[in-house]
């Protein structure tokens, strides 16, 4: 028996008016990931950015990696980098317009936002509350019943 269930997607939006500079969240995310954040904080001439996976509607680098080792999570919406797939030819990472994707120059790999699997860490434990969950998609998953 398959049971369907309503799903909602959410991703996360920066408001830099908001954000003092913290890396709280980087800090957070580099211990959830063993190291390696996936959301950088950066300074500019007049407050601050957020370099994270802005989750975009053209999806570049998943269209431009040939083995598809980059796809999009059916059930959190999220990029994820099949590293068994994965040739390091950094095709993904220069087509990111929003410089969503990070480099591992430990373990040699890509890293993307996962969003913690939808629990947004980050989100949760940034004081000033310049990052926030921003709802992109809502569609039916099935899943089996045993």
């Amino acid at each position: 028996m398959f049971l369907a269930k309503n799903c909602v997607n959410y991703k996360i939006h920066f408001s830099r008016e908001l954000c003092n500079g913290c890396k709280i969240c980087e800090h957070v995310c580099s211990i959830t990931h063993k190291g390696v954040s996936r959301i950088k904080i950066i300074s500019t001439l007049e407050n601050f950015d957020a370099l994270l996976c802005t989750q975009c509607e053209d999806q570049k680098c998943v269209k431009v990696c040939g083995n598809s080792a980059l796809f999009i999570d059916k059930y959190t919406g999220t990029p994820t980098i099949s590293l068994d797939l994965c040739s390091k030819c950094m095709k993904c990472f220069i087509s990111c317009e929003s410089s969503g994707l990070h480099y591992d120059s430990t373990k040699e790999e890509i890293v993307v936002c996962d969003t913690c699997n939808q629990s947004f860490l980050c989100i949760k434990l940034c004081p000033k509350h310049a990052l926030s969950k921003l709802m992109i998609q809502e569609h039916i998953a099935y899943t089996k019943s045993f």
